[in-house]
């Protein structure tokens, strides 16, 4: 497997985020970004997703859930050798922490996905309205 670029994996993460948090009336005012990458179809080269991989880590990571917090908590859901790869960004910036659940095929991920359930319907505020907590995804993959 390919080597992270630490820099600039946190160069790019710190201007996906910036941009999520700056423009959440483009994201409906969501609290979270889901990116869900599929699993690998080289039919399809130019989905969102994909590229956004590409972009991001440089390096397509298939089957991989990535939730993003608009506090810069970042939530893996991969395979134990992808999580690997992202390893040495772990503690690298102080405005993001990684956190990552390794994929379960025992239990079909149910333990990782309830994980990630929790942490998208986290309240981040004080108000009712703050807590209406919203998860932004990419509907249109082209």
């Amino acid at each position: 497997m390919a080597e992270l670029d630490v820099e600039r994996f946190y160069g790019r993460l710190r201007k996906l985020h910036g941009n999520f948090v700056k423009h959440k009336n483009f994201w409906n005012g969501a609290q979270t970004l889901c990116l869900h990458r599929g699993q690998l179809n080289d039919d399809e080269p130019y989905l969102r997703s994909v590229v956004l991989h590409q972009w991001l880590f440089g390096y397509e990571l298939p089957d991989t859930i990535l939730l993003m917090q608009a506090d810069g908590n970042i939530w893996v859901c991969s395979t134990k050798k992808k999580c690997e790869f992202l390893q040495p960004a772990v503690g690298k910036d102080p405005n993001f922490t990684l956190h990552f659940l390794v994929r379960n095929k025992e239990d079909e991920n149910a333990e990782n996905y309830k994980q990630l359930l929790e942490q998208a319907s986290k309240p981040t505020g004080a108000s009712p309205s703050e807590n209406a907590h919203k998860v932004g995804v990419i509907f249109k993959e082209r």
